[in-house]
């Protein structure tokens, strides 16, 4: 079994890289940014992937921290096993010291290197999730555009509507006066004695016709 080492990977990042989305749901980093272009995006969502950015930033900066520490405690331990290379008269307890600690310098290392690997894969993430959000941005300003448009025809249709409900109005009390106006002339008409339609011309004017009856 190997050694507790407080520069041990966490269970948080040896877990796979994949990142989660706004409800708790796997997002693939390979093909969700890219295969669902028309995916909609809320700003919770923009949010969730913006927190998640930022804490794969910081564990990267906390991972570079420790490379560093690694990467010191190794050259301090290769200084240390060659100035007791150079004194012989210790020589069998500084081996038993060398062989632990080339095994720790071996654990060390490949720590380092798989400290390197998961790095490059959260950097790799961190990438993709930028322009994931970047995407959904754009998205999301091309929707308002479109939402904004959409407002504008509403409100103009509604003052058409309004003004057709107006002239509507209008054309319907037209009528009904049209139709008091023609009962009125066919109870006239059936009661008189004589009834036509003769030309009235007013100081040499333009005659105009009208509907006259005789009673």
């Amino acid at each position: 079994a190997a050694p507790f080492s407080p520069y041990m990977p966490s269970a948080r990042s040896v877990a796979s890289p994949t990142a989660l989305g706004a409800a708790g749901r796997p997002l693939d980093l390979e093909a969700s940014p890219m295969s669902s272009p028309k995916m909609a995006a809320s700003p919770e969502e923009l949010s969730a992937l913006r927190a998640h950015v930022a804490e794969l930033d910081h564990e990267l900066v906390q991972r570079d921290c420790a490379i560093e520490e690694l990467q010191a405690k190794l050259r301090e331990t290769q200084e240390a096993l060659e100035k007791a290379l150079l004194s012989p008269a210790e020589g069998g307890l500084w081996k038993d010291r060398y062989q632990t600690a080339q095994k720790e310098s071996e654990l060390r290392g490949r720590e380092v290197k798989e400290l390197k690997l998961k790095m490059e894969v959260k950097e790799k993430e961190i990438k993709l999730l930028s322009q994931y959000v970047r995407k959904l941005e754009e998205e999301a300003k091309v929707r308002d555009g479109q939402r904004e448009r959409l407002l504008t025809d509403a409100s103009i249709a509604r003052s058409k509507f309004k003004q057709t409900e107006s002239e509507q109005k209008q054309l319907v009390s037209r009528l009904h006066v049209l139709e008091d106006a023609f009962a009125r002339c066919v109870g006239r008409v059936t009661q008189a004695l004589t009834a036509g339609v003769v030309g009235v011309s007013l100081d040499q004017a333009r005659p105009v016709p009208r509907f006259v009856l005789l009673t």
